[in-house]
């Protein structure tokens, strides 16, 4: 859903993320005024967008130019805008399109339209509403039985926990890396830093200077995560979907929330339910500073305004992400590009995690597996 005022709105159905896919929901949809909507009808005859490409850059553009450009202002204040925050927590005047929406870019590339690029992938796209939420799946018993499965399947001797790296060096005789923590020191042959890359930056300033200024190019953001618990019978709203986003324009705390025991069947029992709720971005620091009941009350006020629940929450939990969230900004691939060419002259070293080609789970899993070839390669085959 979209939070307008204190209703919540359906997502229509066939809307792709940025763009709609079938005229008579968008028609029929309360989120738009008709101005609004007969822009968006318009966007195949939008004029695409001629790129000038010097000295081998890759070309980018915001996300809220392109799609106030080829949409309109409604398409990206009422739509585009919540539902990216809800992905990448980030102001879309400065989110890369080229690195968090390619298809968006190559589209108009290629067919002068966005929503003719969607139509040639209409088959695959037929029931696409909002986000993809066949992808939103999880670990029955959350996420971290990830890291205590793989934790266990590493022999004790060869793994710390809650070890913090303090510093690296190179050896140029052994040509090896040396690695101080917390309680202990080590050398290895071939390393993977998969930290956030602003740390990795921080670790390897003496070693890859070149390399390190271009990992700390990369911003991070902060955010909060609420989790309420409630009986069921306390919320009236019937709950029927996944969740629902908040447009900046509404100027609210909340950027979204999610009905988690219905995402997430077997969280809690059958009569309880529980909401979580973000304030990421820009609208996160004012909160960060503030007590757990400060921001419980936030949270519960503005819950109360859109989904009508009066009750106390029976739990709440508040979880503070601190510069835990990649900033994809506009260049982001030309940085990208950089830290590839840096990393050919840095022997036995790779980079995993969501600071480069994609945030979600996902995407760190691919980025770690290709890490680890990379190691594999330099270890076994000599190969850098």
């Amino acid at each position: 859903f979209i939070s307008i005022g204190s209703d919540l709105h359906a997502v229509p159905e066939g809307f792709y993320l940025l763009a709609p896919t079938k005229m008579v929901p968008l028609l029929g949809s309360k989120i738009f005024s008709l101005r609004g909507k007969l822009r968006m009808l318009l966007e195949p005859f939008a004029p695409r967008k001629k790129y000038d490409l010097q000295d081998g850059r890759i070309h980018d553009e915001s996300l809220d130019s392109f799609v106030r450009r080829r949409l309109g202002d409604e398409a990206l204040d009422r739509m585009a805008q919540p539902m990216v925050a809800g992905i990448y927590s980030a102001d879309p005047k400065e989110l890369s399109l080229a690195a968090t929406f390619p298809k968006f870019l190559e589209w108009e590339k290629k067919y002068g339209s966005v929503a003719m690029g969607i139509s040639r992938r209409k088959s695959a796209m037929s029931d696409a509403r909002g986000p993809r939420y066949s992808l939103f799946i999880s670990l029955k018993n959350g996420m971290q039985s990830l890291i205590d499965s793989a934790a266990a399947k590493i022999p004790k001797e060869s793994i710390r926990l809650g070890s913090e790296i303090r510093s690296i060096a190179w050896d140029e005789i052994a040509s090896r890396y040396k690695l101080r923590g917390s309680d202990f020191e080590i050398e290895a042959d071939a390393l993977c830093l998969a930290l956030p890359s602003n740390k990795s930056g921080e670790l390897i300033r003496n070693v890859h200077p070149s390399l390190s200024e271009e990992l700390v190019k990369i911003q991070y953001s902060s955010g909060l995560a609420v989790n309420l618990v409630f009986d069921r019978t306390s919320i009236s709203h019937p709950l029927q979907g996944f969740g629902f986003v908040v447009p900046s324009v509404e100027k609210r705390a909340i950027s979204g929330c999610t009905f988690a025991s219905v995402k997430f069947l077997g969280r809690v029992p059958a009569d309880k339910v529980v909401l979580r709720a973000y304030l990421g971005g820009e609208n996160a620091a004012p909160w960060l500073a503030k007590t757990d009941s400060e921001v419980v009350t936030q949270v519960r006020r503005e819950l109360a305004q859109i989904l009508n629940v009066a009750a106390e929450p029976k739990v709440s939990f508040v979880h503070r992400y601190h510069g835990a969230m990649p900033r994809y900004k506009v260049g982001h691939l030309n940085i990208l590009k950089s830290i590839e060419t840096n990393l050919r002259s840095a022997p036995g070293l790779a980079l995993a995690g969501n600071a480069y080609g994609g945030i979600g789970i996902p995407d760190c899993i691919q980025s770690g597996e290709a890490a680890a070839l990379k190691l594999f390669d330099c270890v076994v085959n000599g190969k850098n």
